[in-house]
């Protein structure tokens, strides 16, 4: 089936589900969700490659950023939130929780919630300022200001990469990639892990605390991502590691790991 076809029917499709909404009311969200999914993970299926394949791809992003808008406000409405509900919402989105980030080198520019911010007087470039690591490797911040850096050129490939999907990040820090990727709006859902200590109440619930180097039972995301954390792994803790992010993923991994 020619995919620009399917793209209109998939529009065509979002259209009457959002008018259903508004008139059937708040109880009826997540059988539309569903519905409104399954028809597209059937275009998914067919959509192949090329530049209509991209243009689709956009579109059903589209699509699934307003079924997670659908089910934020039936659960304003409901007393109890369903399983897809938290999905859509995922934990840090609860959170209001915006770390500070550094955005280059050589010279101290920071942003927090997509804004600038002044950077700390000693923000941290080569890393060596203010954590020390542990045995599992794992950061220890010896500052509540230590900030970690966020390339935001590598945000907007991964934004795009990931649109329609739901993302782990493991390693995660003080969650800057994953806050970044979760104000897009163009994933499911967007969870944050990290080793050091303390750091869930550094970040106000933003990142969770695990132990990386266990094995972990977090609940599969369809990608994982693991950014500038391999290499500070001791070798003896690598293939732990390794099994953590196959084992929660549904569609890949996109990782960095400095020889």
């Amino acid at each position: 089936m020619n995919p620009r076809f399917v793209g209109f029917a998939a529009l065509l499709g979002a259209l009457f589900f959002l008018f259903s909404m508004n008139s059937r009311g708040p109880t009826h969200t997540e059988q539309l969700s569903s519905q409104l999914f399954g028809e597209i993970r059937s275009i998914q299926a067919r959509w192949g490659s090329g530049g209509e394949a991209t243009v689709l791809k956009q579109q059903v992003a589209e699509l699934h950023k307003r079924i997670a808008d659908l089910e934020r406000h039936a659960a304003r409405s409901q007393p109890v939130l369903t399983a897809s509900v938290a999905l859509a919402a995922a934990a840090p989105a609860a959170t209001v929780f915006e770390p500070l980030c550094q955005v280059t080198f050589g010279r101290k520019v920071c942003m927090r919630g997509g804004v600038e911010e002044a950077c700390p007087d000693k923000a941290d470039i080569d890393r060596r300022d203010g954590a020390v690591p542990t045995a599992s490797g794992a950061w220890r911040l010896q500052a509540a200001n230590y900030t970690y850096f966020m390339d935001r050129g590598l945000v907007s490939a991964l934004a795009k990469h990931f649109a329609g999907g739901s993302v782990l990040e493991l390693g995660a820090g003080k969650g800057c990639y994953s806050a970044a990727l979760r104000r897009t709006g163009l994933m499911t859902g967007v969870r944050a892990i990290d080793g050091a200590p303390g750091v869930a109440e550094m970040t106000g619930g933003l990142v969770h605390t695990a132990d990386l180097t266990a094995e972990l039972q977090l609940g599969a995301a369809d990608w994982v991502l693991c950014l500038e954390v391999a290499e500070h792994i001791p070798r003896a803790f690598e293939e732990r590691l390794l099994a953590n992010l196959d084992s929660h993923n549904r569609r890949g991994i996109v990782m960095s790991w400095l020889a």
